[in-house]
């Protein structure tokens, strides 16, 4: 879901703002820390897969973990 904004914008701060507004608006009820959280799981996994897109996935938590 989130990773979708990531993979197409270099994992800069853009994306990850856009990936945040997108999880906010289909949970609203999630507290920020939760949406963060939920972000950084699903990029683990792609990285974690090795997939095509792990080395974007890995800046992207990079960029989150700072």
């Amino acid at each position: 879901m989130a990773f979708k904004y990531f993979k197409d914008a270099n994992a800069n701060d853009w994306c990850i703002k856009t990936a945040y507004k997108d999880l906010e608006r289909e949970k609203p009820s999630l507290s920020t820390r939760k949406i963060l959280d939920t972000i950084k799981e699903e990029l683990q996994e792609y990285i974690k897969a090795d997939s095509v897109d792990a080395e974007k996935a890995a800046a992207a938590l990079k960029i989150l973990q700072q």
